[in-house]
């Protein structure tokens, strides 16, 4: 008689194995992450660039860059050794008028991508490096603004 609960969980194993073959979307406190890289591989000294899908959930906005008075989105990264980044790239907001400041303040409102440029260091063909980031933004809906998040985001970089 098969061993039922060995070949579930032997299963499991195995699925949960593929699952980290696809990036994967993080759920933060009202947005999406998702994590990618272009091109998928790079040369050692090569540059690649790190992407960062951010999508807020239906009804919210996060403040995009130049939003005062807010906690502004930001992307910083910490380079893996012998490697260095560039400066981020913000895509344009929409700019939305609030009537409590009575001003036109800079948001993002649907689904964005910052880009991230990445030089790799001497590293050995083979290799993954892997990069390691933080998001900081404020999300707020039509009622209310929640307190600023910082999110954890994380890449692996294959070398040709």
């Amino acid at each position: 008689m098969p061993n039922f609960p060995a070949l579930a969980a032997s299963l499991l194993l195995v699925a949960a194995s593929f699952q980290g073959l696809a990036p994967k979307p993080s759920a933060i406190q009202h947005v999406t992450l998702v994590a990618k890289t272009d091109p998928d591989a790079a040369a050692p000294r090569g540059k690649v660039t790190l992407l960062l899908d951010v999508t807020p959930d239906p009804k919210v906005h996060v403040y995009a860059p130049g939003a005062e008075d807010y906690v502004q989105t930001t992307l910083r990264v910490t380079p893996a050794a012998d490697s260095s980044v560039g400066k981020p790239a913000y895509p344009p907001s929409e700019l939305v008028f609030d009537t409590a400041l009575n001003k036109k303040i800079p948001q993002y409102l649907k689904t964005f991508r910052i880009r991230q440029p990445l030089t790799l260091g001497a590293v050995k063909s083979g290799d993954r490096v892997d990069v390691s980031g933080t998001l900081t933004y404020q999300a707020c809906d039509d009622r209310m603004c929640y307190p600023p998040t910082t999110a954890a985001v994380n890449w692996s970089v294959k070398v040709k």
